[in-house]
């Protein structure tokens, strides 16, 4: 079961800018709950900025804009990742979305 702690340590992690340990907790949260588009939007954003993984960072944003496709934070960090890599003119149809 996903508590709520479990999600609080991972973003206070993130804030902390603590990226490598706020990774490694958005995973164990997504094994735990494969979809948790908030988790893998997360994990998304620190692959893209914080530990240099673009792919990884999109095979992630594409996978929570999946899960919530209405979501304007997870458009805006897939239109980003997007952009960073080269792909601009979905980039600017996902952004445009956000």
């Amino acid at each position: 079961m996903l508590s709520g702690p479990e999600r609080s340590e991972a973003f206070a992690q993130q804030c902390r800018r603590h990226a490598q340990k706020a990774a490694e907790l958005y995973e164990k949260l997504l094994k735990i709950k494969p979809g948790f588009a908030a988790a893998a939007n997360n994990l998304a954003y620190l692959y893209s900025e914080e530990l240099g993984e673009l792919d990884k960072a999109r095979a992630l944003a594409q996978e929570a804009r999946e899960a919530s496709p209405n979501d304007y934070y997870i458009a805006d960090t897939l239109g980003w990742i997007l952009y960073k890599q080269g792909d601009y003119r979905w980039a600017l149809s996902v952004l445009t979305e956000s």
